[in-house]
């Protein structure tokens, strides 16, 4: 897919964005806050001129970012409102041993912490956590070997695991 607007391509940037949007699954509380953050990021990426897609993996990295801002803000509303509307928690699978509820303001930061220290690792963690990427298809988002993504993914565990005190009972 050569250069393209968003525009020329909103049927594919719908269709992944719902597609992150089940990867997030039991995350949500109903299907209907799903659908609503489908067309918030749909609706904000859609709307701007600037920005041009490369190719179907600059649209996976584009779409998973957009849905990682779209919870944290929900996230970030949710606690100055002093109310939850379900947002405020994910669901890490393939962190710990077992799967752990994180709070989503404390995952960012944990992400953010991580791309400081390798920003490779911490796109292949997004790629993985929020848009619920295989292995194998975020090493081919990103355009790195898949024995480099296993690599990348390990720290980013490693790292993940200690910055979200997940090796704690």
């Amino acid at each position: 897919m050569p250069d393209r607007p968003l525009g020329d391509i909103e049927g594919q940037l719908y269709a992944e964005l719902r597609r992150i949007a089940g990867a997030i699954g039991g995350r949500a509380p109903d299907a209907s806050q799903r659908t609503s953050l489908v067309h918030e990021a749909w609706l904000r990426l859609a709307a701007s001129d600037a920005v041009v897609v490369q190719d179907r993996q600059h649209l996976l990295a584009l779409s998973a970012r957009a849905m990682r801002h779209l919870l944290v803000e929900r996230a970030r509303r949710a606690t100055t409102l002093k109310r939850g509307d379900g947002w405020e928690q994910v669901a890490l699978d393939g962190i710990g041993e077992t799967p752990h509820l994180v709070d989503v303001l404390v995952l960012d930061e944990a992400l953010e912490q991580l791309h400081d220290a390798d920003p490779r690792a911490a796109r292949l963690a997004e790629l993985r956590l929020i848009a619920g990427m295989p292995l194998p298809e975020a090493a081919a988002t990103m355009e790195i070997s898949l024995r480099t993504a296993e690599r990348d993914w390990r720290a980013a565990r490693a790292f993940l695991v200690v910055a979200l005190e997940l090796d704690r009972g």
